[in-house]
C-alpha cells in the first residue's frame, strides 16, 4: 500500500470484473489476487468467497473445514488520495454437504472468526473469535503483529457520529431526528456530537470502537 504510488498503482484496473458492481481500481485487483493465493495455501480452507469476485472459489482439495469471506481492499475509492483503508474478513465452517452458495452465504451468527486490517499510519489486526476483541499492531522491523489492544471495548458514550450527511434525507424520519437530536445536544449525552466520516468502513469503525459514538 506505501508504495502504490512509486509502483503505478493508483487508478482505475483495465478490466471490470468485480463482484459487487463497484468500479475496479488496480489495488483491488492485487489486493485480491494476494488474498486469495494467501489463503489458497491453507489446507483448512476449502472455499473463498470475495466482494471482487462474481462467485465463490474452491481452493485446494476443496476439504477444508472452513469457508473465508471477504473484502480485500475496503474504501478502495480513497486509494489515490492516500486514504485510510483496510482489509475486512470472515470465518465461517463449512456444513456438511453445503454447495459453494450456501456455504458462503451463511448468517453472521454463524460465523467463527471475524475482523479486519487496518492500513493507515500503522498497520492493525482487530479480531474477535467469539471471546473478546482483540487489535494487533504490526512492528515494520520485525514484520510481527503484536497485541497491542487487548479485549477492546466501545465507550458506553462517544462524541461523534460517523454518517454520509449528504444522503440526510433519505435517512429514515427516525434517524434524521436522532441525528438532529444528539447534534444539538439534547439527547442524553448534553455534549454536541460532531460529524466524522470519510467513507472508508474500516476507518470510520475502528475510530468508533476506540472512541465510541454511532457509527454508519
Amino acid at each position: 500500500m506505501s508504495r502504490a504510488g512509486l509502483e503505478g498503482l493508483y487508478g482505475v484496473a483495465a478490466h471490470q470484473g468485480g463482484g459487487s458492481g463497484d468500479t475496479q481500481k488496480k489495488l483491488d485487483v492485487v489486493a485480491n489476487d494476494i488474498m486469495k493465493a494467501v489463503l489458497a495455501t491453507c489446507p483448512e480452507v476449502s472455499l473463498l468467497a470475495s466482494e471482487e469476485d462474481v462467485a465463490a472459489v474452491t481452493v485446494g482439495s476443496g476439504e477444508g473445514q472452513y469457508v473465508v469471506v471477504f473484502d480485500p481492499l475496503d474504501g478502495s475509492r480513497n486509494i489515490d488520495a492516500a486514504i485510510p483503508t483496510g482489509t475486512i474478513f470472515g470465518v465461517y465452517r463449512r456444513p456438511a454437504g453445503a454447495d459453494a452458495l450456501s456455504a458462503a452465504l451463511q448468517p453472521g451468527s454463524r460465523l467463527v472468526a471475524a475482523g479486519y486490517a487496518l492500513y493507515s499510519s500503522a498497520t492493525m489486526m482487530v479480531i474477535s473469535t467469539g471471546n473478546g476483541t482483540h487489535g494487533f499492531t504490526l512492528d515494520p522491523l520485525t514484520g510481527d503483529f503484536m497485541l497491542t489492544h487487548p479485549d477492546i471495548r466501545i465507550p458506553n458514550r462517544g462524541q461523534i457520529y460517523s454518517l454520509n450527511d449528504a444522503r440526510y434525507h433519505d435517512w429514515p424520519r427516525g434517524l434524521q431526528k436522532y441525528i438532529d437530536t444528539i447534534r444539538q445536544g439534547k439527547g442524553q449525552n448534553p455534549k454536541q456530537y460532531s460529524a466524522r466520516y470519510i467513507c472508508s468502513l474500516v476507518g470510520d469503525f475502528h475510530r468508533t470502537l476506540l472512541y465510541g459514538g454511532e457509527p454508519q
